[in-house]
């Protein structure tokens, strides 16, 4: 792993040109509402297209992986709208497709971008993960938002993890530890029976099939008072990007994810730059920062789903299942998942150390994000990347191994899979 100088930069772009790829698309799926009610309010998420040059189209909306017929895939309902104005869909969607809702589609174009949305959500359409795309000539973009109940007895921990295919991941709750007969289901499907009664799920030796929605419920089936997430899966390991080969050494992202078809870093919600080092402050968002939440307030309460594979969270700055709870002391980020390592009197709650901060917990650098010494496992720049050494030895920390890489990878870094189709 490595950053890119200047030239290594032109040579990638040309690389890019070649493949027919540019970066994703400015996309960020918003609600102002993260936790939904079934009894009232206006209950909606909008899909936001920043369309630089105008010309971003086909905008569509959908239920993320609830396809009646089990293909593996995202299932999208374009609604097609044609008037700058607020239209009640029929309950019946186009060409059969599944979002089959008596809400409203909600449509606008604007100078500097578009947006499709949903509002009015019917109780029954209130609790699930939502799909966003864009389209502009051949690139494709989707992001997804998590909506869940304000009064649902089992929460998950996090409403959204990203991971490289080949590793392992456990998904945790953060309430409902305590209930008896807790069932699991990923992407709608039957009952996970390895994991009834588990507080949570360990997925190991990732694959794209694990990728999807996963709920966590009581009893027979969902009620919507269950505990619901969405796990993103790169079609390359975490620090690689290209499928299929995945031979392409991803850069540092410091508060975002590597884009395993581009190599560009997405940034969470409130950062912004190449390696997004930069933050936007606690009102601004979209991949510039040019957008705000509120006229002289900030984005506490809000929810932003950035292009995938970062996913969704609170505001930098904001965390809780609301999205209304500012940062504790010494963290910070997107859903607060972000630990200063400087003294706390240096630590913003929006940005991270400052310029000027003195380091602590055996971290360097000018806002104190590198670690002097990776832990046990792992290697990086940010010492977030899985050693794959032969017999779990440690590897260096550029992911090198002393002894050779264990025997289902191979590279340099012992990050390509030898059994991994990406």
């Amino acid at each position: 792993m490595f950053l890119y100088t200047s030239f290594q930069l032109f040579i990638l772009s040309i690389c890019l040109w070649q493949l027919g790829l540019s970066d994703p698309l400015d996309i960020t799926v918003y609600s102002d509402t993260p936790l939904t009610s079934r009894y009232s309010g206006k209950r909606r998420f909008r899909g936001y297209a920043i369309q630089e040059d105008k010309d971003i189209s086909n905008l569509s909306v959908g239920i993320l992986y609830k396809n009646i017929d089990g293909r593996d895939k995202v299932t999208w309902n374009d609604t097609k709208p044609h008037k700058n104005t607020v239209q009640q869909q029929e309950k019946s969607m186009p060409n059969g497709k599944i979002f089959n809702t008596n809400s409203k589609i909600e449509f606008r174009t604007f100078i500097d971008h578009k947006f499709l949305g949903v509002t009015d959500l019917q109780p029954d359409d209130r609790v699930g993960v939502f799909s966003f795309e864009a389209k502009k000539g051949k690139v494709v973009t989707d992001s997804a938002i998590v909506l869940t109940s304000d009064s649902a007895v089992i929460r998950m921990e996090y409403r959204t993890i990203s991971v490289g295919i080949g590793e392992s991941v456990t998904i945790n709750l953060s309430k409902g530890g305590d209930l008896t007969d807790l069932r699991w289901r990923h992407n709608y499907g039957e009952e996970i029976d390895y994991l009834r009664g588990n507080t949570s799920a360990v997925i190991e030796n990732i694959r794209r099939k694990d990728d999807g929605v996963y709920e966590c419920y009581i009893g027979d089936s969902p009620d919507g008072n269950h505990g619901i997430m969405r796990l993103i899966v790169r079609a390359c390991p975490s620090p690689k990007w290209n499928p299929p080969d995945c031979e392409m050494d991803c850069p540092v992202c410091y508060n975002g994810v590597c884009d395993d078809k581009t190599g560009v870093c997405i940034c969470t919600a409130g950062f912004k730059g190449t390696s997004c080092k930069q933050g936007c402050g606690n009102n601004h968002w979209g991949r510039d920062c040019n957008y705000v939440c509120a006229t002289g307030g900030n984005c506490k309460g809000n929810l932003l789903c950035p292009p995938d594979p970062v996913g969704c969270a609170c505001h930098n700055g904001f965390g809780g299942s609301d999205c209304n709870k500012e940062c504790d002391t010494g963290f910070y980020g997107a859903d607060c998942r972000q630990v200063c390592h400087c003294d706390s009197g240096n630590c913003d709650t929006t940005r991270g150390c400052g310029p000027v901060s003195t380091c602590i917990d055996d971290y360097t650098g000018k806002i104190c994000l590198v670690p002097l010494f990776c832990p046990s496992g792992f290697f990086g720049d940010l010492c977030n990347y899985p050693c794959h050494c032969k017999d779990s030895e440690d590897c260096n920390r550029d992911g090198s191994c002393d002894n050779g890489c264990h025997k289902a990878w191979a590279g340099p870094n012992c990050s390509i899979g030898n059994t991994i189709k990406c």
